[in-house]
């Protein structure tokens, strides 16, 4: 043991929402990071929430789709140290209920609205 203390990361969730072969992505606005970039549909784990739950919720409210568990595919875990430390994990949807829309209450200031985006280099093929 180093004596170090332990990891206090920020823990993130992102969905890449596919629709045959395109992407939906968000575009941000007004929030002072990162503005004018796509992003797709993500939002941070609650504490003692498990990622998965975290997905379904932040999906629910950020773009009003319902999304159940075993919609969710595991695509990856990052962990990463921009201004803090970071774990994101991302998950793949190709099914849902609802058509997505920009619903996150914060929406009129965080992100212009919703896109597909065609996976035109390599196809949505996670």
């Amino acid at each position: 043991m180093s004596g170090s203390p332990r990891a206090t990361a920020v823990v993130a969730v992102h969905l890449f929402l596919l629709r045959e072969n395109s992407v939906l992505l968000l575009r941000r606005a007004n929030t002072g990071y990162e503005d004018g970039k796509y992003s797709v549909p993500a939002g941070h784990v609650e504490a003692g929430e498990v990622a998965t739950d975290a997905m379904i919720r932040e999906s629910a409210e950020e773009i009003g789709v319902m999304l159940a568990t075993k919609d969710l595919s595991f695509a990856l875990v990052m962990h990463r140290k921009a201004e803090a430390e970071r774990i994101d994990f991302f998950f793949v949807a190709r099914t849902w209920t609802g058509e997505p829309e920009n619903r996150d209450q914060r929406s009129a200031t965080n992100f212009a609205g919703c896109r597909w985006m065609r996976c035109q280099r390599t196809g949505c093929s996670m």
